[in-house]
């Protein structure tokens, strides 16, 4: 994780092989977004759900690692609660697609 997604990376262009995996995983994420999308017809773009989702799971992620869930709760307490409004069909149902 921390190798991919380091805030402090050089700003030299991943290599090949590193953007293949990045864009492998990214990939599976965006299989289950458009099948997610498909299943509630939803009207929010997958590609749009799918970042929302990564940025969601990153963030927690990123907490975590730097040790800065530290105000209260733990990553344990907070994994359920973040699906849960990651996949709120009712609000995402009321998500309109700016272009």
């Amino acid at each position: 994780y921390c190798a991919m997604y380091e805030l402090d990376q050089d700003e030299a262009p991943l290599p090949a092989w590193a953007h293949e995996i990045r864009q492998e995983a990214f990939n599976v994420a965006l299989d289950i977004a458009i099948e997610f999308v498909d299943h509630c017809k939803l009207t929010i773009k997958p590609l749009q759900l799918v970042h929302l989702w990564w940025s969601g799971i990153h963030g927690l992620a990123g907490l975590d690692l730097a040790k800065q869930l530290n105000m209260g709760t733990k990553r344990e307490q907070l994994i359920e609660p973040l699906i849960a409004m990651m996949t709120n069909v009712d609000y995402l149902q009321s998500v309109s697609n700016p272009e």
